[in-house]
């Protein structure tokens, strides 16, 4: 629902006068912009204190030196909100995400770019592998009986994991207003969906397996048969994205367990440095 001037300038007067709504307002960006004017105008410019929590998609704002009223910024169709777009205001703290999430498009493609030499090698070998052995339909069914009981057995362990640990961080203030706990839960989010896929990808290949044209063709021992190679490809395919998840989930969340560990000690020994400076000038 989109605000008109009056409702904004009425609604500008009920902040300025501190009066507290039943329900938090949601503004769309260049609402909120108008509204900043208007509370400017109605105070003879004087700049208000803006506290701003980010969580990706929305923005949580007070203006608390004049009312506890929450007010919601929603992005505009096909945008997201980041930290730039609050440019326009002269004194605001922000805390929380500091950049829309990832999503999974983008998140494939930064790891293709990234591991592109390991997914590389798991890719040929596991190819080669398939090409000079000359895989049977029996031979197909269990590897990828095998790689689907390993993909949801690792998901399953995945997301136990995922949900134990989330658990802990989302009590870690300091994790939410520096916009780490978002990152983590946009990777985590990113890593199902991949596992998920991975699985979803190995049922496809053990259909793909039992067409005619498929099956038929893997009968021989030509190295030249197309539906050898095709079914060599995608299987290698489907090898390379299971053992990636194994590989990423050790290089995310060593990183994280290592992340969270030094800033821990950070604070620590700046706290233990601080009281001890104290003490000598006392």
């Amino acid at each position: 629902m989109t605000m008109n001037e009056n409702d904004l300038s009425k609604f500008a007067q009920g902040v300025v006068d501190g009066v507290l709504l039943d329900s938090s307002i949601v503004l769309k960006l260049n609402e909120f912009r108008r509204l900043y004017e208007i509370v400017l105008e109605k105070t003879r410019r004087r700049v208000p204190y803006i506290l701003a929590i980010h969580l990706g998609d929305q923005v949580h704002l007070i203006l608390p030196e004049y009312s506890r009223q929450e007010i919601v910024i929603e992005p505009e169709k096909r945008k997201k909100i980041r930290r730039e777009d609050f440019s326009f205001l002269s004194l605001v703290d922000c805390r929380g995400a500091t950049s829309p999430s990832r999503n999974f498009l983008l998140f494939l493609i930064g790891e293709i770019k990234i591991n592109k030499i390991r997914l590389g090698l798991i890719f040929l070998i596991s190819l080669a592998l398939l090409i000079f052995v000359a895989p049977s339909v029996n031979n197909l069914d269990l590897a990828n009986t095998l790689l689907i009981q390993a993909s949801t057995v690792f998901l399953s362990i995945y997301l136990i994991f995922t949900v134990s640990q989330s658990e802990r961080l989302s009590s870690d203030r300091k994790l939410f207003e520096k916009g780490i706990l978002y990152r983590y839960y946009s990777d985590d989010r990113n890593i199902t969906i991949f596992a998920i896929l991975t699985i979803g990808l190995t049922f496809a290949n053990t259909l793909l397996v039992h067409l005619p044209w498929i099956s038929n063709g893997l009968d021989g021992f030509s190295l030249i048969s197309f539906s050898r190679w095709v079914i060599s490809i995608t299987t290698s395919i489907i090898f390379t994205m299971l053992f990636h998840t194994f590989f990423v989930v050790s290089d995310y969340y060593l990183e994280r367990t290592r992340d969270i560990a030094e800033r821990e000690h950070i604070g620590n020994i700046f706290h233990e440095e601080f009281i001890r400076k104290n003490r000598r000038e006392r």
